[in-house]
């Protein structure tokens, strides 16, 4: 190596990696890379029914990935070319680029991995985005392949169905897993629920049986023939009945009210949704806080769902920029130091940015902060404020940004109205008759 930084001996040696990641499928990776490899979790038939079928999951889901999606802003680059690039690829494209996003999460979060193919279309000597397919996961698996610098990474994507075998180039993919450690097709979020969901999928039905046996009111028959009172209620409604001489008695005990037969079970299914919710980042609150709450429990609640949020937000921008927009630059414009980046804002309360106001405005009262050299970015960013206007390739203040832009408009109105009403005639003054030739001068 140049530089004077040498390797250690054991690295000169051995120049490559030898062990193998993904432990839950490390035989297989360790037989043979060329054939797709065999998902581990025997669930994502569960997870499809678990997402689709319960309310709870379902808008649980929606609801996480509209939080995330909300925390992206637009794609930016200082290179105006490629900036425009991209714009124009963003508004080619067949839906919108929020959705896409919010699929690619939502299909993540249910299986454990997501995959979409993208695809391109020529304009004006440039490669522009077209389309972002998302595939249903469940038809997907990965093949791979020992990449140039010795790691194992994806080569294709196979798409298996039925009978037709369609294999998929992964430059050609948009592949987001979540918390791929051991497998490559990422861990399910709905796999920490299952039990939860599969105990609550059976409620319905013990309720209905219990109603139906113990909902009805009992009978209580009095008779001195209690064989043919008997025989006469069992052709009732009711299961719930009793047949008793005219001078017997029987007293019906009844629970208070919320610790019925019916309040049990409905307890039961809030507790499962509670348990549901909190496996996808969401506050606990969610699910039975009609009944009220404590509002400072509430703040720490969603102040970690909005660091959950946060953070796949950030995986998710990153994920975008790898798959998408950097292969685009390259085939466009060849390798770049810098591909750009997709903002993520951390959302503040409004409380909380009246805080950091305060904050900001003693700080510069005091002389701890100088807005005039530099701190100014830095409380715009931390306050969310969008950046100063450039006008000339300078920064200058928005106030004095304003004033410059009314000054242009008002002077190219003015010129407009001299253009409109035409070149004013000139007058000319009739000059003095001169002397004819052969006259005399007095």
């Amino acid at each position: 190596m140049k530089g004077g930084v040498q390797l250690p001996k054991a690295l000169k040696q051995h120049q490559r990696q030898y062990g193998v990641g993904y432990s839950e499928v490390a035989a297989q990776l360790m037989l043979d890379l060329g054939q797709p490899l065999y998902n581990t979790d025997a669930m994502l038939e569960n997870y499809h029914e678990m997402a689709e079928a319960d309310e709870t999951l379902s808008t649980g889901l929606e609801f996480l990935s509209f939080a995330v999606v909300r925390k992206m802003g637009p794609f930016t680059h200082e290179n105006n070319k490629i900036q425009k690039l991209v714009d124009d690829s963003i508004n080619s494209l067949r839906g919108t680029i929020e959705d896409i996003r919010k699929n690619i999460l939502l299909n993540a979060m249910v299986y454990g991995y997501s995959v979409g193919e993208f695809s391109i279309f020529p304009k004006l000597s440039q490669w522009l985005l077209s389309s972002v397919m998302v595939y249903d996961s469940r038809t997907l698996q990965f093949i791979m392949e020992r990449k140039p610098d010795n790691s194992i990474g994806i080569k294709q994507v196979h798409q298996n169905l039925g009978s037709d075998q369609i294999y998929i180039p992964e430059e050609k993919c948009w592949i987001y897993r979540y918390n791929a450690i051991t497998t490559p097709y990422g861990k399910s979020r709905l796999k920490r629920c299952w039990r939860w969901y599969a105990f609550k999928k059976a409620i319905p039905k013990l309720w209905a049986i219990a109603l139906e046996r113990y909902g009805m009111p009992a009978l209580i028959g009095k008779s001195t023939d209690t064989s043919q009172m008997m025989d006469m209620l069992s052709q009732l409604y009711s299961n719930a009945y009793a047949a008793v001489l005219p001078d017997d008695e029987i007293s019906i005990l009844e629970k208070p009210n919320g610790t019925g037969l019916g309040d049990s079970y409905e307890r039961a299914i809030s507790f499962c949704n509670k348990m549901m919710y909190r496996s996808l980042f969401l506050p606990s609150l969610l699910e039975g806080g009609e009944s009220g709450g404590s509002y400072a429990l509430g703040k720490v609640h969603w102040d970690m769902f909005d660091d959950a949020c946060l953070w796949l937000a950030k995986e998710l921008a990153e994920s975008e920029l790898e798959n998408i927009w950097r292969p685009l630059i390259e085939w466009n414009f060849g390798e770049q130091e810098d591909y750009g980046d997709i903002p993520v804002a951390n959302t503040q309360s409004p409380e909380e940015q009246k805080i950091l106001s305060e904050i900001f405005t003693n700080g510069v009262n005091c002389g701890m902060l100088y807005p005039d050299e530099g701190d100014a970015e830095w409380m715009r960013e931390r306050l969310n404020f969008p950046k100063e206007i450039e006008l000339g390739g300078e920064p200058i203040p928005w106030r004095s940004a304003l004033k410059k832009r009314e000054e242009r408009q008002q002077a190219e109105e003015g010129q407009l109205r001299k253009e409109e009403e035409g070149p004013k005639p000139k007058l000319y003054r009739k000059p003095a008759s001169s002397a004819q030739p052969g006259s005399k001068e007095k």
